[in-house]
């Protein structure tokens, strides 16, 4: 395994250095100037998955190359889904794979199908579409890199794909920057988010993308929603759903869509129809094997129950959206907390000492495996937190 893990970091310390031109001569003057000197050979061993670079070596290299420390753990940790990686050289069919298993919810699999693609696409010198296909490779890979959680892994494919790709088909292009917008939503950058989902809306409604724009809105209704914009979300939901009703063959959107309008309706005080539309989704998302929708369809449903006092259902729901978020193929974390911290918030209400700290401790062994930013991770930092200077002060 530590064989394996040394390979992985270094083939994706080369894809990191070859994505930016570097020579391996230059990497060794450029960690000099920072002031922890990389020798080349000492580099093209670690590419070579010869040696593990120390802590220090891996800080320079992400210096270097603008990215988190913490994405060289994360492409370790990566490691375990290269036993769903499949044998086939057909590129077209990985890909297809790939969307299949990723529309399924299977997010692990489909980052390891869409690794394969690349690697084949990258082996045909000749191919006439050659670098459009890696683009779009890359692109696969960044999407499953973002269901996954690995927020930095996903932004620094994207970036990869905008520096090195020349003249992108404008629906691509559009697309890199959909999944741009996604990713600073994620990461708290609601501003920057919007900005970019715009001009993604624009592009798309230019080219009579109708999927794209019903993406774009829901994204939009997305950020309105954790800005607590409620209405506003609402009539984004709305506008992508319209959309997305006149289309056969998007149906995993479409749930989609369907359960962050009825988790908006509820929080504008429709609780009958709100409920009523997470209820047909989180149907639809069983019945067609969308296991994170159902996930969160069921976190949405708790949440409801929530509002009206109906604990006893609503952690019922949770534990129901516990057991398809816990996967051994790829655990939907975000969700594994939203859940663990709405049930902390009923045992607080309750006052419920033991099982308030049963699910304290479960939210802070989650924390550490979540990038995302979203409005209940910032809740339980800032509770952390002023539980440190509470302690602090008490200490003094």
């Amino acid at each position: 395994m530590q064989e394996v893990s040394r390979g992985k970091l270094g083939a994706y310390l080369r894809k990191l250095r070859d994505g930016y031109g570097y020579t391996l001569r230059e990497i060794e003057e450029k960690s000099e100037k920072i002031g922890h000197q990389i020798d080349n050979s000492q580099l093209s061993r670690f590419e070579k998955g010869q040696t593990i670079p120390s802590f220090e070596k891996l800080k320079v290299l992400a210096e270097i190359f603008n990215i988190s420390i913490q994405s060289f753990s994360d492409i370790v940790d990566l490691s375990m889904y290269d036993a769903y990686k499949p044998l086939s050289s057909d590129y077209s069919k990985l890909i297809r794979e790939g969307e299949i298993e990723y529309n399924l919810g299977n997010f692990g699999m489909a980052y390891a199908i869409f690794e394969r693609a690349l690697e084949v696409v990258e082996t045909l010198k000749d191919e006439a579409h050659r670098e459009l296909r890696i683009a779009e490779a890359r692109m696969k890979i960044a999407t499953a890199l973002k269901a996954l959680g690995r927020l930095h892994m996903c932004e620094n494919e994207l970036r990869w794909v905008l520096r090195n790709s020349k003249n992108l088909p404008v629906k691509m292009n559009a697309r890199v920057l959909l999944q741009l917008a996604y990713v600073n939503r994620e990461f708290g950058d609601f501003y920057v988010a919007t900005i970019l989902a715009r001009e993604c809306l624009k592009l798309a409604t230019s080219e009579g993308d109708t999927e794209m724009q019903a993406a774009i809105l829901n994204t939009l209704g997305n950020i309105a929603y954790d800005e607590e914009r409620f209405k506003e979300a609402q009539e984004h939901y709305e506008e992508a759903l319209s959309l997305l009703e006149r289309m056969t063959d998007k149906e995993e959107l479409k749930v989609k869509v369907m359960v962050n309008l009825g988790g908006s309706y509820i929080s504008n005080g429709l609780f009958p129809k709100g409920f009523t539309m997470i209820d047909r989704a989180f149907k639809a998302a069983r019945e067609r094997g969308y296991k994170r929708t159902a996930a969160l369809a069921l976190t949405r449903m708790g949440e409801a129950y929530m509002s009206k006092g109906q604990f006893s259902m609503a952690r019922r729901c949770f534990r129901d959206s516990d057991m398809l978020s816990d996967r051994q193929e790829g655990k939907y974390s975000d969700i594994l907390f939203l859940n663990s911290y709405r049930q902390w918030e009923i045992y607080r209400r309750e006052r419920n000492e033991v099982q308030e700290k049963i699910y304290f401790r479960r939210l802070k062994q989650l924390r550490t495996h979540i990038e995302r930013r979203f409005p209940e991770v910032y809740k339980f930092d800032n509770f952390i937190e002023k539980v440190g200077k509470k302690n602090e002060n008490n200490n003094h």
